[in-house]
């Protein structure tokens, strides 16, 4: 009886830590949609000043969606982009300024990257 019961308390611990593993899958990967690949493709084909695009990021700014373009080294300027993949502005750069057209109320949070270049 005692060792139905330890077999029995086994298996419950064991289906508790299938349970909780599972919820700590990586998530960062979104897949993305049909619409998202259109604007990652849309974003790449635009003109990057002489550096390679490095990752694409989407946003958040309240619930609009932005696009947030990483070039591939230390000065590029990262375009943003807008949910529909017209170009906004550009933060960075070699002074930090970026485009200088960007909004003062522009605070993107909670970006997620969407694609990398590899």
């Amino acid at each position: 009886m005692f060792k139905k019961k330890l077999i029995y308390l086994g298996v419950i611990i064991l289906l508790l830590i299938i349970f909780i593993g599972a919820s700590f899958i990586d998530k960062k990967s979104p897949q993305n949609t049909n619409e998202t690949n259109q604007i990652i493709s849309l974003i790449l084909s635009q003109p990057t000043q002489g550096l390679e695009t490095e990752s694409i990021s989407e946003c958040f700014q309240d619930t609009k969606r932005y696009y947030y373009v990483s070039p591939e080294c230390c000065d590029g300027l990262n375009p943003i982009y807008d949910d529909k993949g017209d170009y906004l502005c550009a933060l960075g750069g070699f002074t930090g300024r970026g485009d200088e057209t960007c909004p003062n109320s522009l605070n993107l949070t909670n970006c997620t990257k969407i694609w990398k270049d590899e």
